[in-house]
């Protein structure tokens, strides 16, 4: 955590839920096709996009050719949305790639709509000759006032939700509910650290069967761990979670570089980092890449400072930090308030850090929280 002098309008709440999963006997989920006239959708989950006041991205998956010609209908609560009109120019049908070539990933992008409004939804598409529809869900834009008030935010993050056979949804499942149930208001769920324990397609269908239909109304913002290193993974993961950044990435995101983006929430400003990447090269254009996202989007509309907070597969402070200690100054000029990351094990606050020129690290601010007398070799 980096404590600055900024000014900062409006509260920020964070939810912490943490995951690390073991045991269990095999239990594939299956994503066979849906019965003529109902279409369920695999793997939905939905993101709030670059402005989540306006904008709404949902994403899902099918067996590979069980639809085409997705579309969805969308009204507010209190209208009709069975009536509403099909809307398909902004929906997409794309083959996913290596591990999950077998399935289908959809996307439909919903614009200008209203802030603060609880909207209902339907996902529709053709299944041969027949029309199909999903159940109604629901999903909550942001306030319109959302930066500019005192109220702020609550979003959930979670870290390391892998596991091993069986234990997805006894765990993972579990945990996210809990974190749902407690934390009702929550806007959206951020994820850091290893979805899986492996690239291969049994994994990922126990992490999207486990989810199953959790995510379709609250908001999910995903960034890979040290597991989803391989290209294969980061391409399927890409596709799965197609997510649109404030600014570009500045990697080819189906070979590297994977859901490395940038959004706004209220009062906040998110970096989903990528911390596969590490080399030095690649560090220096996460840097760049960053400063420019702070330099254009780091002022709430009223001047004041927005929370700037980067969640990432590894910390830069942890044992386990494959490069990204390289971040650790960047994130000090750049004036980052809140860092989240898994991979350590060791799920819990830190002291306010500082960077130090002089020590050429982060070093504990014990005096920024009055604390005098805590060991930073074993306690933080």
């Amino acid at each position: 955590m980096v404590v600055g002098s900024r000014v900062k309008r409006g509260a920020l709440v964070v939810a912490v839920a943490s995951v690390m999963m073991t045991g269990g006997l095999p239990s594939l989920v299956s994503a066979a096709p849906a019965a003529a006239g109902l279409l369920e959708p695999y793997g939905l989950t939905n993101s709030g996009d670059t402005n989540a006041k306006t904008d709404r991205m949902l994403t899902w998956l099918a067996a590979e050719n069980t639809y085409t010609n997705p579309y969805f209908k969308l009204a507010p609560v209190g209208q009709d949305v069975n009536a509403a009109p099909a809307t398909s120019n902004s929906c997409l049908r794309y083959p996913l790639l290596e591990q999950m070539a077998t399935y289908d990933a959809f996307a439909c992008m919903m614009l200008r709509l209203t802030p603060g409004t609880t909207y209902n939804y339907i996902l529709g598409a053709n299944a041969g000759t027949t029309v199909v529809e999903s159940p109604v869900y629901q999903f909550t834009t942001a306030s319109a006032t959302a930066a500019t008030d005192d109220t702020g935010f609550t979003f959930i993050d979670v870290a390391d939700t892998y596991g091993v056979a069986g234990t997805y949804q006894k765990n993972w499942a579990n945990t996210l509910d809990a974190a749902l149930a407690n934390n009702p208001s929550a806007r959206f769920v951020a994820a850091n650290g290893n979805l899986t324990a492996s690239s291969d397609m049994i994994q990922f269908n126990y992490w999207l069967g486990a989810t199953g239909e959790r995510l379709t109304g609250v908001g999910f913002n995903p960034v890979l761990g040290n597991l989803q290193a391989l290209q294969s993974a980061q391409s399927v993961w890409e596709g799965v979670f197609p997510r649109e950044s404030l600014v570009d990435s500045p990697f080819n995101l189906l070979q590297e570089g994977a859901l490395e983006y940038a959004q706004v929430y209220g009062n906040a400003l998110m970096l989903y980092i990528n911390t596969n990447m590490s080399t030095p090269d690649q560090i220096a254009k996460t840097t760049a890449w960053a400063k420019t996202v702070v330099q254009e989007y780091g002022k709430n509309p009223d001047g004041t400072d927005r929370f700037i907070i980067a969640l990432q597969g590894q910390t830069p402070y942890g044992a386990a930090e494959r490069g990204a200690s390289a971040l650790e100054k960047a994130y000090h000029d750049l004036g980052v308030d809140l860092v989240f990351g898994g991979q350590d094990g060791i799920y819990t606050r830190s002291l306010p850090i500082q960077w130090s020129a002089s020590a050429g690290t982060g070093v504990w601010d014990r005096a920024k929280v009055g604390l005098k007398t805590i060991n930073s070799d074993t306690d933080g």
